[in-house]
């Protein structure tokens, strides 16, 4: 998986409660397992593992969820197919 071409936010207001993430993908596999993990300040706060669902190549979104806003702080967002760490992308929340 890669990055889709777009703007990448590097930064957020604090409270902001929902963040996308854009991918691209080729050669993937639909039931293979792929992982999302939300980390904060280092420490995973959300994680998701389901089977693939959506062909072997094109594009595709995901987002995470905070109802009362994301924190202020570091965050990272790593994608893993299978066993595998495939990308990620690191952006800030708040000052």
């Amino acid at each position: 998986m890669e990055d889709v071409e777009t703007t990448q936010v590097r930064q957020f207001p604090a409270g902001t409660t929902r963040i996308y993430v854009y991918v691209s993908f080729e050669n993937m596999e639909n039931g293979v397992e792929w992982t999302q993990q939300l980390y904060h300040d280092g420490t995973v706060t959300q994680e998701r593992t389901q089977p693939w669902t959506l062909g072997a190549q094109g594009n595709g979104y995901f987002f995470f969820n905070a109802d009362a806003g994301f924190e202020a702080g570091a965050y990272e967002i790593g994608l893993s197919v299978g066993d595998k760490q495939t990308s990620s992308y690191d952006f800030r929340v708040g000052a």
